[in-house]
């Protein structure tokens, strides 16, 4: 586990942290010094608990197996969109690579 996903996960057991709003916090130096690489291993991390987790859940209830194409498309799409925008960062020099 990284660092960030070590902050992320400690963070969400006090109270309830958007990805989106911990990718801004990194961002912006609230965590700390953080490096471009640094943010999209947290981001592989967070991508591959998410796909996990929905997985066991299609397996445990109808429900969920009926939906889990699309619950994995969206969660691939909120994490595309994260690590663009940590490329954006990266490329406007407000993160080392």
């Amino acid at each position: 586990m990284s660092r960030l996903h070590d902050l992320y996960t400690e963070r969400a057991l006090e109270e309830p942290v958007g990805l989106e709003e911990f990718v801004e916090e990194a961002l912006r130096r609230r965590l700390g010094a953080v490096t471009a690489g640094e943010l999209f291993d947290f981001l592989d991390e967070v991508e591959g608990d998410m796909l996990h987790n929905i997985q066991v859940k299609s397996q445990e209830l109808p429900y969920y197996q009926a939906t889990q194409d699309d619950a994995e498309t969206r969660v691939r799409q909120q994490i595309e969109s994260l690590r663009e925008r940590v490329r954006r960062a990266a490329l406007d020099g407000d993160l080392k690579t």
